[in-house]
């Protein structure tokens, strides 16, 4: 099973779980290099 948990607002997050095993974490913090970064809903269109 494959699960894909995001968090938006404060401190978002992206995490992807595959069979019980944590494949990868991103946090937009780190990413936007940005403290307290929040995601926004269209930020995660294609």
């Amino acid at each position: 099973m494959n699960i894909l948990g995001i968090t938006l607002g404060h401190d978002s997050s992206v995490a992807l779980i595959v069979d019980g095993v944590v494949h990868g974490i991103m946090e937009a913090e780190r990413y936007f290099r940005q403290k307290r970064y929040k995601l926004h809903c269209l930020t995660l269109e294609p």
